[in-house]
């Protein structure tokens, strides 16, 4: 594949574009050559499929013409008066010479080899090619029809004397029918050779068999031919190959029945030839317009190629320098005109362009001097700024210094303010507590005193109680036994009222020592109190100057931070100045850099602008 491309490069574009333009037309005429052949074996087909079935209508005709011959004369014959009166009779001897004579001549003049009578219209009277034979009865349908519908039929049928056009008439006495008469002309070779002449076709009769067909009559041709005897009815050569073609045409009787198949063979050999010299004809046209085309063609591409071939030459001049090359004047219109004339003026442009990228070269080249001049001066001074940007920056370090010390001293005021208001609600609060607790503590004894009289009444009820015990007990002794359930309650009740003296002996004890605990803690809470209250006022007399010092040292914060601001801005604006320089010196750097490429730029462009030739 490699190979195949490498050859194809090297192939000139004349070259290839004639042998694409000289392949698309051998295709193009190879397929109107294909497509000619094609419609000229379709015409071959229609032409002799045409010439068949006109053979097949002169036959079919014929054969019909036969039929209507003989329908002619058994019309003539029922006609007959004579006839129609011995029918009526059924008297045979007073028209056997008649029909005798009738068949005589009628067989002399058309060829008929049967004219039977018959009266009834199905049984035999009289037959004029063998007057002896009489008195059969027949059954085919012609004969029937015939007799029964009263009306004239032809058609083809068999009988024992063989296949044949025949015609039936009825013989009517008035209305009605008193006989028929039958008429047969046969299918002799005289007929086919007749059918022959006339058609111009070669022809076979075959009649069915036992084992197929046989054949009845043919033409010489036929009989000469072993190709045509095999092509029998039913074979797969009934449209035939070679010189031949063939069709068949079945005969069928009035019953319906194939009596027999007429095989109809076209000598297509004349077709042929004609289809061959049209063909050649076609053939040779086209090549002969190929040939006038090919020689246009070249004629053509040699006219197109040419101002490319110049075009080609300046753009090798052109690539190797030279931009004093001239086109030739190209007048077409055409595609390859405007090419030309383009390519011209891209040369001219190039050209003109070439001079003006030496001239800016030239002075892109001073001007990247100046500038590398320019920024060394610039870069000097930005190394002055740098410093005095540095000086901004320690001063601002020095007084953040002195800003963060007043903030702790700020701090510390705020936190000592905050401690002594938390001192002055904490007094407030205790003061407040210990009224309360007094409170609390009072009330305390006089609910000990209620509890005490409480106690005092419990206690009567326990001596009430232990009294009703004992007289309970004295008076179960003397109820004796039956008081025995009794006594036992009664001391029940008597050792609960000892408990319950008990109790009351120590809730009352017990009431009179809260009770002295109670005016004792009276008398601490009282001094207490006092003490609070004189603590209250030495802690407000403390928050009163403190809240002097707070607010002294808020008027120093307001200073300081004032002050600390403009310690901030100055070193924002230090900070600023500091990094405007380090972008100052990046810039000039980039600018040094962008110097430097620049002059080696101009270098290698005037290096290269020096290579064209671009006259004076």
């Amino acid at each position: 594949m490699k190979n195949i491309r490498a050859a194809a490069a090297g192939i000139s574009l004349r070259t290839k574009l004639f042998a694409v333009i000289t392949a698309a037309l051998v295709i193009s005429v190879a397929l109107v050559g294909m497509l000619v052949l094609t419609n000229q074996q379709r015409l071959l087909q229609a032409m002799v499929e045409d010439s068949l079935q006109a053979a097949e209508m002169v036959v079919e005709s014929k054969l019909r013409g036969k039929a209507e011959q003989a329908l002619g004369v058994s019309l003539a014959v029922a006609g007959m008066p004579e006839i129609i009166s011995a029918a009526a009779a059924q008297d045979r001897t007073a028209i056997v010479d008649t029909v005798v004579s009738i068949y005589q001549e009628v067989n002399a003049s058309l060829g008929v080899d049967v004219l039977h009578v018959r009266a009834p219209y199905d049984t035999s009277l009289v037959r004029g090619q063998s007057p002896g034979t009489y008195g059969d009865v027949q059954s085919r349908g012609g004969i029937l029809a015939a007799g029964r519908e009263g009306r004239p039929l032809s058609g083809f049928d068999r009988g024992p004397f063989g296949m044949g056009m025949r015609g039936w008439a009825p013989i009517k006495d008035g209305d009605r029918v008193v006989g028929t008469v039958e008429t047969n002309i046969p299918f002799t070779e005289q007929l086919l050779q007749e059918i022959h002449e006339e058609a111009g076709v070669e022809l076979a009769v075959f009649v069915g068999g036992d084992e197929g067909y046989n054949l009845l009559a043919a033409t010489a041709a036929v009989q000469q031919s072993s190709d045509l005897q095999k092509r029998v009815p039913g074979s797969a050569a009934q449209k035939g190959t070679g010189v031949w073609a063939s069709a068949f045409l079945p005969v069928i009787s009035y019953d319906g029945a194939e009596l027999a198949v007429v095989a109809v063979h076209q000598n297509t050999a004349e077709y042929q030839e004609m289809i061959r010299r049209q063909s050649l004809q076609v053939v040779l046209s086209l090549a002969a317009g190929s040939v006038v085309f090919i020689a246009f063609l070249l004629v053509l591409v040699r006219r197109i190629l040419s101002p490319l071939s110049a075009v080609g030459r300046a753009a090798d001049a052109i690539a190797g320098g030279d931009l004093t090359v001239s086109l030739p004047d190209v007048r077409s219109r055409d595609e390859v005109g405007g090419l030309v004339r383009a390519f011209g003026g891209m040369a001219a442009s190039l050209k003109e362009m070439i001079g003006s990228i030496t001239e800016a070269v030239n002075e892109m080249s001073s001007s990247s001097q100046q500038l590398a001049s320019s920024t060394a001066q610039a870069r000097a001074s930005m190394g002055h700024v740098t410093e005095t940007a540095d000086e901004f920056t320690a001063a601002a370090e020095a007084m953040q210094s002195i800003t963060d010390a007043v903030n702790g001293i700020v701090n510390a005021a705020d936190e000592g303010n905050a401690v002594v208001e938390q001192a002055v609600r904490g007094t407030e609060e205790l003061r407040t507590t210990m009224g309360r607790l007094t409170d609390f503590i009072q009330a305390l004894a006089q609910r000990s005193e209620e509890i005490g009289r409480i106690v005092d009444v419990i206690s009567g009820l326990a001596d009430q109680t232990n009294l009703l015990a004992l007289n309970a007990a004295i008076e179960a002794a003397r109820a004796g036994d039956e008081g025995r359930g009794f006594a036992v309650v009664a001391e029940e009740v008597r050792k609960l009222a000892e408990q319950s003296a008990r109790a009351t002996k120590e809730i009352s004890q017990l009431i009179e020592a809260i009770q002295q605990e109670t005016k004792e803690a009276v008398a601490g809470m009282a001094q207490s109190s006092q003490q609070a209250e004189e603590t209250s006022q030495r802690v407000l007399k403390s928050g009163a100057a403190l809240e002097r010092i707070v607010e002294t040292i808020g008027r120093i914060t307001s200073l300081v931070d004032q002050a600390r601001q403009n310690i901030i801005q100055l070193n924002n604006a230090s900070m600023e100045i500091g990094a405007a320089a380090e972008e100052q010196f990046a810039v000039m750097d980039q600018i040094a850099d962008i110097a430097q490429t620049l002059t080696h730029m101009a270098e290698n462009l005037q290096e290269l602008s020096g290579r064209f030739k671009i006259g004076v």
